[in-house]
């Protein structure tokens, strides 16, 4: 029942139905388009309280998106036994944390950076990007995310941010 969903589970839901519009059926910009909006309802910060100012979506999606997909992480430990126990070096390396070495982190900025181009610059083509890969490339993060929130319990944007180490 949708009153008995949690935050997470509601952004599951809703971003799967913004990706699942992003069918072979419609132009290639148009998917990049939709593919970004669907992270950014799965990984994006909440609704700001009135007054607030709104902040860029693409870094905190980026972390967000990063640390659940991250074969290093807890959800992939049963996936990449050879890995257990290693941090992720992106994340928690001994230089410290640097995402943006991530391939993850990386790709969904590019991403981010391909929508702006087409919506602000009036892109007709994505240059960069292959449209139809790039929307298999979010249902799979959007997979990891709900494997992650089913082995974590979390059901809160704010619980993957403890985890993942961002702070508001």
């Amino acid at each position: 029942r949708p009153a008995e969903r949690s935050e997470m589970d509601r952004r599951f839901i809703e971003g799967l139905e913004v990706l699942y519009n992003a069918s072979v059926m419609v132009g290639d910009p148009l998917r990049i388009v939709l593919a970004a909006a669907a992270l950014e309802v799965v990984f994006g910060d909440p609704p700001s309280p009135p007054g607030y100012a709104f902040r860029a979506q693409a870094p905190w999606v980026a972390r967000r998106l990063a640390h659940v997909a991250c074969d290093f992480g807890p959800v992939r430990v049963s996936r990449a036994a050879n890995r257990v126990g290693k941090p992720c070096p992106f994340h928690s390396g001994p230089r410290g944390a640097d995402p943006t070495r991530c391939p993850h982190h990386a790709e969904a900025l590019k991403l981010f950076d391909e929508r702006n181009a087409i919506l602000h610059d009036g892109l007709r083509q994505p240059h960069r990007l292959n449209a139809l890969e790039e929307t298999y490339l979010v249902e799979r993060w959007i997979r990891r995310a709900i494997e992650w929130m089913m082995s974590t319990g979390s059901s809160k944007i704010d619980e993957l941010d403890r985890s993942a180490g961002i702070k508001p």
